[in-house]
């Protein structure tokens, strides 16, 4: 593809969003094609940015290289913007088991490690966190508050005349009559659809394994918010003594309509952290992108659209060092690396 021609990224949610900003970056002509209300994954996202498998404290696979990143392109992101998305702050993990500190404790000397788990102990609050088996702060992490950065970066796309709020295809048949009306080459076009990418493409539709997640947004005056929770679900405090509850895990009825399942897990999840009274402000469901060997998708189909997609839960963490790499390889043909290439599928 000759510089200076369009590209047409499909799908405004955290991936495409990401792609685009390093595209305008680079000074590079494209338009934005989005149905904001399509999917909720990015938006309900809690957003955080944690290089640790909390369940098996585990380091999450490549976060050495995506960490660095971070920084640079969250703040390159807030001047554009002019606002603060980025927020900087510290987990308390509550042990579920005996023994678990010792784990703990091991692993906080390790190289990785040891930036981020922290100090442990026993004492709680009174009366607001349930018995436990002591807990272990995690630092130096992060979260973004997803739907302000998302709406400010459409009301900035608007602004550049880059943006255009249409029905996105949703199928194969849709895909080809998308590229006809608007007389485009598969290779102008950049899927960032999220879970709906799996009907979109159906050669690749048996790697997507996404997952549908609810969370709750509550009220708890009680609830100490100088830190997130953590345990089941976590507890991100938003300000104002409210909290973002989440989240849940399920394979069955993959849409944005919450459940009576999903609300009485997130409940019991929030009750094994909080002990006092609170009050339910929203419920709400998403898709996420999953990919069955829980990796990332990017480069080109054969004869098809370029792909920007799959981050599952993490793309708050992924998306900033990954976007440049994609940007990269739109650029100049640069590999992807082969553990992130769709292609690893043929």
């Amino acid at each position: 593809m000759q510089l200076g021609s369009p590209f047409y990224i499909i799908g405004q949610g955290l991936a495409g969003t990401f792609i685009s900003f390093q595209l305008n970056q680079r000074g590079i002509e494209h338009q934005v094609i989005s149905t904001p209300e399509l999917s909720k994954s990015s938006e309900i996202a809690a957003g955080l940015i944690n290089p640790i498998v909390l369940k098996r404290l585990k380091w999450v696979s490549g976060a050495e290289l995506f960490w660095p990143a971070l920084l640079p392109f969250y703040r390159q992101l807030e001047e554009l913007l002019e606002g603060s998305y980025l927020i900087s702050s510290n987990l308390i993990h509550l042990f579920k088991q005996p023994g678990t500190v010792n784990q703990w404790l091991e692993k906080s000397s390790l190289p990785h490690f040891e930036n981020h788990l922290g100090p442990t102990g026993t004492e709680l609050p009174d009366g607001v966190i349930s018995e436990n088996y002591g807990w272990g702060q995690l630092k130096n992490i992060y979260w973004v508050q997803t739907a302000a950065l998302l709406l400010a970066y459409r009301e900035y796309l608007v602004k550049r005349d880059q943006y255009l709020e249409s029905a996105v295809p949703n199928n194969p048949k849709a895909f080809r009559n998308f590229l006809k009306e608007r007389k485009l080459s598969p290779n102008q076009v950049i899927v960032c659809t999220g879970h709906l990418t799996k009907a979109l493409t159906q050669e690749k539709a048996t790697i997507f394994t996404p997952t549908k997640g609810e969370v709750l947004v509550v009220r708890a005056p009680d609830l100490p918010q100088e830190n997130i929770w953590h345990s089941k679900v976590f507890a991100l405090p938003l300000g104002n003594a409210l909290f973002k509850v989440g989240a849940t895990y399920a394979h069955q009825n993959l849409n944005d309509k919450p459940t009576s399942e999903g609300l009485a897990e997130l409940i019991a999840g929030f009750k094994a952290i909080y002990t006092g009274s609170f009050d339910i402000v929203s419920h709400e469901a998403g898709v996420r992108p999953n990919v069955k060997d829980r990796k990332p998708l990017l480069g080109k189909i054969p004869n098809g659209p370029y792909i920007f997609n799959g981050f599952g839960s993490r793309g708050t963490l992924l998306g900033p060092y990954l976007s440049g790499i994609m940007a990269n390889h739109l650029l100049t043909s640069d590999d992807i690396p082969p553990q992130w290439d769709i292609n690893r599928f043929i």
